[in-house]
């Protein structure tokens, strides 16, 4: 993996810790793993800014340019070479014993003063010549400026502007949040979050380069509003933080979608409508203005994917909630595991550590002797089958239920969702008609016939391939 410092040898904080988290190398004996803890043992955490470097044996060092300068050791002149390995390189002048300041060569012919008032009157007339030669002076000019102390007498003093800055409307209009469900305080007030975001003044960049004028207010609300809805559905009673962060996230990514838009209409407009004249290297501002375009068309999927994998999440909090309530089972309860392996049942106690939505996971409490020590962990499903199952140490709670009753449950909520008379579609026949009978599995529906001699009438199961027709 190539580096992003760019410097060969030395590792960012970032990088150390980000090929941590995904078991990459750093060196052919040290991982990134055993780099961080190296580093924080010695140094008490690893800062993102800040560079490292390998000495062997494990010793993991800060670098600094300071201590670099203690070196004697290869001397190169090559300036290129250095700032690619400046940890193994000295340059002469920069980081050697001699002088830490810049040692300037300039040539004999002409010889051209470098100090500070000449650079400075360089942009004025009297101080040119006829033939100026300040393109060869190489003398760079290093001026250590200090820090201004800000106290709150010092902010008191700040003048304030009297006249309002030109660009976007800084007075504030009555707006309204697009949809109840946007609770996040921390967000609430930014420009994406308000119905109709944009300014006349981004809405004239927008359409400049353009014949067809477009409102991107009401794209931008049509776009938000789309994908607002699909998360009330899911949530009617009020979406959770996760989403909400999600939804947030997604409205910023298509504001953001439109301005990049209008930069690419600016740094690539079309022949059409400004004319080939004068237009130089179109085929090289053309594919600035696509990689902008694709940019913001990726940003904006990845967002909306984003959405649909926090509701998953959410929806699977749920379940597992469900279950806990339905079974009486939470993290750290004591059950009976019952399984089956090598043609031998087991039947052990063991406690709860983890409760998914159709599995539960625990850890036994005594040893089985040639098969499982203490602590092993077990997963059995949440209802009860013939091998595999659990049930309370506790005979008091309620056991838990079958699958057949779970089967039965899970049909009788479904079946709160039609009445005779809806109009409905079968994902697996891909039939669309009217329900006229509902039966304790399965329900008949009526539609168009698909072949001679078809009534219209397909009796099918009440299960997840049914949705309503809106």
């Amino acid at each position: 993996m190539k580096q992003k410092t760019g410097i060969v040898g030395l590792y960012s904080g970032r990088q150390i810790k980000i090929k941590a988290n995904v078991g990459g190398k750093l060196t052919l004996s040290q991982t990134a793993k055993q780099a961080a803890q190296a580093i924080t043992k010695k140094y008490g955490t690893v800062e993102d800014r800040v560079k490292y470097m390998h000495k062997g044996k494990g010793n993991w060092v800060r670098y600094s340019l300071k201590n670099d300068k203690k070196r004697t050791g290869n001397v190169t002149t090559d300036l290129k070479k250095w700032r690619r390995q400046p940890n193994k390189y000295d340059y002469k002048g920069i980081d050697t014993k001699e002088s830490g300041k810049t040692q300037t060569t300039t040539k004999s012919k002409p010889k051209i003063s470098s100090s500070v008032g000449r650079i400075k009157n360089v942009g004025k007339l009297s101080g040119r010549t006829k033939k100026s030669n300040l393109r060869n002076l190489s003398t760079s000019v290093v001026k250590s400026i200090a820090k201004p102390k800000t106290t709150i007498g010092n902010l008191k003093r700040i003048p304030t502007p009297s006249k309002q800055m030109k660009g976007r409307s800084i007075k504030k209009t009555p707006t309204q949040n697009h949809v109840a469900i946007t609770k996040l305080s921390n967000v609430d007030k930014k420009v994406y979050m308000k119905n109709s975001p944009f300014t006349s003044r981004d809405k004239q960049i927008y359409n400049s380069y353009s014949f067809y004028d477009v409102d991107i207010n009401k794209d931008f609300n049509a776009t938000v509003d789309q994908m607002e809805k699909v998360v009330n559905k899911r949530f009617p009673k009020g979406a959770p933080a996760e989403v909400l962060k999600a939804l947030a996230n997604y409205r910023k990514v298509v504001y953001e979608s439109y301005l990049a838009e209008s930069k690419a209409r600016m740094t690539a407009p079309s022949m059409a409508v400004v004319g080939p004249a004068g237009y130089k290297n179109f085929d090289r501002k053309r594919s600035r203005a696509d990689t902008m375009r694709n940019k913001s068309y990726d940003d904006v999927k990845y967002a909306k994917k984003q959405i649909d994998l926090a509701i998953e999440r959410s929806n699977r909090k749920v379940e597992v909630n469900a279950v806990k309530t339905s079974y009486g089972v939470d993290v750290g309860d004591i059950v009976i595991l019952y399984w089956t392996n090598n043609y031998r049942k087991f039947q052990v106690p063991a406690k709860v550590v983890k409760v998914n939505a159709k599995t539960l996971v625990g850890e036994l409490e005594q040893e089985v002797k040639g098969y499982y020590p203490i602590g092993w962990k077990i997963t059995v499903p949440m209802y009860g089958t013939a091998g595999n199952r659990w049930t309370h140490a506790d005979a008091t709670k309620k056991a838990p239920e079958s699958k057949k009753e779970i089967s039965d449950k899970f049909v009788e909520t479904l079946k709160g969702k039609f009445k005779v008379g809806d109009r409905v579609y079968n994902k697996i026949y891909r039939f669309e008609g009217t329900v006229i009978k509902i039966n304790k599995q399965t329900m008949v529906i009526k539609g168009e016939p698909q072949y001679t001699g078809d009534k219209g009438l397909r009796k099918v199961p009440i299960d997840e391939t049914m949705t309503n027709k809106i």
